[in-house]
């Protein structure tokens, strides 16, 4: 072998470990603060619920939900089995948020806020998400529960 070619299987295998041992950073890093992260984001939703009528309950999987959807829970309570509570990323001017959406048979989906943001600053157009975008979930969020079996 040629000094060269010694020097180039050096730097790729150097390039190699470099990119594996970041990633293995990052598995790690994802892995151990993913129950923090849920748990954060269940309480900034529950916050957003707020109306002492709507708790969340158990953890919920649709099938059709993807990467957009950062939780679906049911809804706990006398008479609110069919409910469920979706948490959905949507993307306005702002960057992503998660938005709070809450379904009930009766009247389909309808848009609750913005999780982690209350008060003067919880109007969704601040932040970029045009009824139009919020319009749009509820209507696939209404599709997606009908072909899960849902009724509305």
């Amino acid at each position: 072998m040629s000094p060269d070619s010694t020097d180039k299987i050096k730097k790729y295998f150097l390039t190699v470990l470099l990119v594996s041992v970041f990633s293995l950073v990052l598995v790690t890093a994802g892995i151990l603060t993913s129950n923090h992260t849920g748990a954060a984001l269940r309480r900034a939703a529950q916050a957003v619920l707020a109306d002492g009528k709507t708790e969340l309950g158990e953890p919920v999987h649709l099938d059709g939900t993807g990467w957009s959807f950062s939780g679906t829970y049911r809804v706990r309570g006398t008479g609110r089995a069919d409910d469920l509570v979706f948490l959905v990323a949507m993307t306005g001017s702002a960057g992503p948020m998660t938005g709070v959406f809450l379904y009930t048979p009766a009247t389909g989906s309808s848009f609750c806020g913005l999780a982690g943001i209350t008060g003067n600053q919880a109007h969704p157009e601040t932040y970029g998400i045009t009824p139009r975008i919020i319009n749009h979930w509820e209507n696939k969020l209404d599709r997606l529960v009908e072909q899960a079996g849902g009724r509305k």
